[in-house]
């Protein structure tokens, strides 16, 4: 379904031509939300990443 929808959307890949991923969709999740509060907690962390933390 991730594979679809990224490709209906015409961005199977990023800017310097790596092919997005549902990992590199999480991990850019995690860094916007790491830009948009300075103040992150480690509970905060925790709630985000479940149980691969």
């Amino acid at each position: 379904m991730f594979k679809y929808l990224v490709k209906a959307a015409g961005l199977e890949t990023d800017a310097y031509g790596q092919a997005h991923t549902t990992y590199s969709l999480r991990h850019s999740s995690l860094c916007f939300q790491i830009l948009k509060t300075a103040e992150t907690t480690y509970s905060d962390w925790r709630r985000m990443l479940g149980p691969a933390f």
